[in-house]
């Protein structure tokens, strides 16, 4: 009998791979016990402290996540800190008792140690990959009913994919193009630091998105358009967009209704510099 106490933390071990993300979640942890073993002979105390690292891969080609079974290691080390016999009070009996008792503690080391070596394992590995197969179910699910399906929606959904992870970093590479549309290519390489992320974008995505929103030809007042553009982010993003709010509270400007006349090629069209 006893009490333990188990802390645990979860990363991300990326695998190189030229056609997809690969990637390892790892758990590292440790299992501390304070416990009692009692014996007609004896009792004895033991503190533990049970090192462990769980693994599980997990890829993705675009599309979906798709998991593999876990693998568990442990290192467990079990200290006595103290031993009891019936005979502790009795003069010269009680200390020949209680050295026999830790000697036969100390020939059992081995099997006590592998004993919760084995308990940690049956309790870390099936929650660890019933708990990481749960999640990425739910991370398929939203993929495609909240980014997917709006962008597939919206006419947004890349045209191509590329996705690669390295030891360092993950890489994923999207074009948006549609016929007759022109898109950039692959940008110069970019380092990523070792804390954060990159986003390299070309204007061609913006043109090509904003292509989408279908302004060709139309004449449309100031409210129009400003409904129109926040009704589609509100679609693509879930949540409710609100760029007039933003734009007047941002500064004074004319309060004269305006008519926009888009052209029937290129209406809006973004240029970056620099």
């Amino acid at each position: 009998s006893g009490n333990q106490t188990t802390t645990a933390t979860v990363g991300i071990d990326l695998k190189p791979n030229n056609n997809g993300v690969r990637l390892n979640l790892v758990l590292d942890g440790v299992a501390r016990s304070n416990t009692v073993g009692v014996t007609n002979e004896a009792s004895v105390y033991t503190s533990g402290n049970h090192v462990f690292k769980a693994s599980k891969p997990v890829t993705f080609d675009g599309n979906t996540f798709v998991t593999g079974p876990a693998e568990v290691s442990v290192w467990p080390s079990n200290t006595t800190t103290g031993v009891s016999t019936k005979y502790d009070n009795v003069f010269l009996f009680g200390g020949i008792a209680n050295s026999i008792a830790r000697d036969e503690v100390a020939k059992r080391r081995g099997q006590s140690e592998a004993i919760a070596a084995e308990r940690v394992r049956s309790k870390v590995l099936p929650e660890f990959n019933q708990e990481v197969d749960s999640k990425i179910g739910d991370l398929n699910k939203d993929l495609e009913a909240k980014v997917n399906s709006k962008l597939r929606e919206k006419d947004l959904m890349p045209s191509a994919t590329n996705y690669r992870t390295t030891e360092d970093d993950l890489r994923a590479n999207l074009r948006l193009m549609g016929d007759g549309e022109l898109a950039g290519g692959d940008g110069p390489f970019v380092t990523v630091p070792p804390t954060g992320f990159v986003v390299a974008l070309h204007e061609s995505l913006l043109n090509n998105s904003m292509d989408r929103l279908k302004f060709a030809g139309r004449t449309m007042s100031d409210k129009e358009l400003a409904s129109e553009i926040e009704k589609s982010f509100s679609d693509l993003l879930g949540r409710q967009f609100n760029a007039t709010q933003k734009i007047d509270a941002a500064g004074e400007g004319s309060k004269e209704p305006a008519t926009f006349i888009f052209p029937d090629k290129d209406p809006i069209r973004i240029r970056l510099n620099n």
